[in-house]
């Protein structure tokens, strides 16, 4: 039975695993990235995060059939360098002849939220569908459009980068888009900022503002009321160009269930166009858990 082996490579964590075509994980592992260091520590953990999921499946890179990697960024696709991955600091980064020389196996690159996509696309919650979008939330905002079981990449290099979609006139900096975008409102560190601007205390991350709105804490609400809004009117403007079958949400900050997704399809359901006559697609969390990227990052040489 042929076995490849999936990296997902996140701003914050790195996942490796050495899966089948079926999609079951043989052997994982995760190393925190080291992002600020790089480029050489996270290649380095990159590296490790690899060697450590193949001995986990008991395998030799001799063994492993091929190789794929997921990039919080874009990529000459399939084989081609990184052209930018903003929240790393790479730019133009041949990364695939680095990996290849170190194991000797055939790798292929893509971008990260395309991976989860895909591996939701085959094995989650995107499998029921014809068509559906995924939105990743988490240390940035990325996100992907799979139509007919397949990735659609746009119509160039670079397409695809849902993060950077305008949002807010002159609103927050941002180092890889222009001010604005929702990454910089939507992703944790822009939880972080609207807690911090309604008045809770500073760095005050997404999963304490869901416990504390819970509980009842005014500032924490209105911290989640501002969120989900400015996250609504974004996907909104996404049903409104692409109208897809469902609209997925993975990451960090989807872990929040209910309070997430029951506040998401109800503002939803009354600012996509044609509203009154034509139902918004259902917001749903990703169903795959934390190696969905690198199962995604696995079909990609499976395809």
């Amino acid at each position: 039975m042929e076995k490849y082996l999936g990296i997902d490579l996140g701003g914050t964590n790195i996942k490796a695993a050495v899966v089948n075509k079926e999609g079951k994980i043989f052997g994982s592992a995760s190393f925190k990235t080291h992002a600020r260091r790089g480029p050489e520590v996270p290649v380095g953990q990159l590296i490790l995060a690899a060697e450590k999921a193949m001995a986990v499946a008991g395998m030799k890179p001799s063994e492993i059939s091929a190789a794929g990697i997921g990039i919080p960024g874009n990529a000459v696709w399939p084989r081609g360098e990184v052209i930018f991955c903003p929240n790393l600091g790479w730019k133009r980064f041949d990364l695939i002849s680095r990996l290849e020389s170190k194991f000797n196996i055939k790798f292929s690159m893509g971008n990260d939220a395309d991976c989860m996509a895909l591996a939701e696309s085959r094995f989650g919650a995107g499998r029921e569908y014809r068509s559906f979008m995924l939105i990743t939330l988490g240390t940035g905002v990325g996100g992907s459009i799979i139509s007919e079981g397949r990735v659609f990449r746009g119509f160039g290099d670079c397409g695809g980068e849902f993060g950077c979609t305008p949002l807010v006139h002159g609103g927050y900096e941002s180092k890889s888009s222009m001010n604005g975008c929702l990454e910089e409102y939507c992703s944790i560190r822009g939880m972080k900022r609207l807690a911090s601007e309604e008045g809770l205390p500073f760095g005050t991350g997404p999963m304490d503002v869901f416990a504390l709105a819970k509980s009842g804490d005014a500032a924490a609400q209105r911290t989640l009321e501002r969120y989900t809004q400015l996250l609504s009117e974004a996907l909104a403007g996404f049903v409104n160009i692409f109208r897809p079958d469902a609209i997925l949400i993975g990451g960090g900050i989807s872990r929040a269930g209910e309070a997430l997704f029951g506040r998401l399809n109800s503002k939803l359901s009354r600012l996509t166009y044609a509203c009154d006559c034509v139902p918004a697609p259902p917001v749903l969390p990703a169903a795959l858990g934390p190696y969905s990227g690198a199962v995604g990052a696995a079909l990609l040489v499976m395809e």
